[in-house]
């Protein structure tokens, strides 16, 4: 599914009789829309990432939710509209410890103090709460600038079928806290961790938001998930890029993010079709779909998007492969191996493909295989 459609789509949850509490996780803080739940019947609970100064429908952040919990940290925000809620979490940033203990520093304080509830030790430094309490001043300021720099990656990737660019709904004013593309896999020709290399080597920083927790070894080891278990994470992971940008980034800078993706992608379309030209027994394809319809006997997985995912193994599979042997860093999915295993046709898992044919560190080999 790709981000805009993902971002296009209402929460929607299965009918549900009595109490039920709904903890929904916002992907690049975009507030969907959330104002359909029975308020008797369920208390909403939203965790937000830096959502101030974002509106839904008018109104700042999302009116249905109960409470909204905005974090405090590094790159994001923090905002609260229920006094009471705010008061509690003071409370609870520090053991439970309610708030006249703080008196007892002042002239007017006691040595004693009480603790209301069982709390935290979450208290952030003074020197944090200066720091912050400037920054919170300027947050219309940098959310305007992220937002225009936004706008302005619309622009320069409008002409790319290639990707997906992240999508807002009528009525959404959203914070842009992050900007995530998407590679459409049957139109790129390269894929998601070729298009970090590239940007690295150009000396942009990326970011991928987020590897999903069922993909990470505790989850996967002590719960037997497999990345296909939730196949739209799954599958968003594998495709998509956050690139740059903050409240200093520079039109200049938009444009070359724009201007490097766009010259690494006709590179790498260029050099296969280079290859073809040369090779009259190759087929290129412009906007190409995917190598793994094609009949054979032997299928040799390597670079350039061509990952081949469960789907693909059955297909090939299905048209008589007999033997596959991998030529990149693990280029075929844990569901296609076992598609392959299942079907006794011959794997070839891949070494360090990057090895340039010296020898390598047994950990090198172990990360690469």
């Amino acid at each position: 599914m790709s981000i805009a459609r993902h971002h296009a789509e209402w929460l929607s949850l299965v009918p549900v009789s009595g109490p039920f509490l709904s903890l929904p996780v916002l992907l690049e803080a975009f507030p969907q829309g959330l104002d359909a739940h029975d308020p008797e019947h369920a208390r909403l609970i939203r965790l937000a990432y830096a959502e101030w100064d974002e509106s839904f429908q008018g109104k700042q952040v999302d009116p249905s939710v109960h409470d909204a919990w905005i974090k405090f940290v590094l790159t994001k925000t923090l905002e609260f509209d229920d006094d009471l809620l705010a008061e509690r979490m003071r409370m609870m940033t520090l053991h439970g410890i309610g708030k006249d203990a703080w008196k007892r520093f002042s002239a007017e304080g006691s040595w004693y103090y009480e603790i209301l509830a069982p709390g935290y030790k979450f208290n952030m430094t003074d020197i944090a709460a200066s720091l912050g309490i400037h920054q919170l001043a300027r947050c219309d300021e940098f959310h305007q600038h992220r937002r225009r720099c936004a706008r302005r990656y619309d622009a320069g990737f409008a002409d790319m079928p290639e990707l997906t660019v992240p999508h807002t709904m009528s009525g959404v004013e959203h914070a842009r806290h992050l900007y995530v593309i998407q590679l459409e896999p049957d139109r790129s020709p390269i894929d998601r961790d070729g298009m970090i290399r590239e940007l690295h080597r150009a000396g942009i920083g990326t970011s991928v938001h987020y590897m999903p927790l069922h993909m990470h070894p505790y989850y996967r080891d002590t719960f037997g998930y497999r990345p296909d278990d939730l196949p739209t994470a799954a599958a968003a992971y594998r495709r998509i890029i956050s690139l740059p940008i903050y409240p200093s980034l520079t039109d200049a800078e938009v444009d070359h993010v724009v201007d490097t993706v766009k010259r690494i992608k006709e590179v790498e379309r260029g050099r296969i079709k280079e290859y073809a030209d040369e090779h009259k027994s190759a087929q290129y394809t412009e906007g190409w779909q995917g190598i793994w319809t094609v009949p054979c006997d032997v299928a040799l997985p390597s670079a350039t998007q061509n990952e081949i995912d469960k789907a693909a193994a059955e297909t090939l599979v299905k048209n008589g492969c007999i033997a596959v042997g991998e030529g990149a860093n693990m280029p075929s999915t844990p569901e296609a191996v076992e598609v392959f295993q299942n079907a006794d046709v011959s794997f070839a898992p891949a070494k360090a493909a990057n090895a340039g044919g010296v020898a390598t560190s047994a950990l090198e080999m172990c990360q690469n295989s």
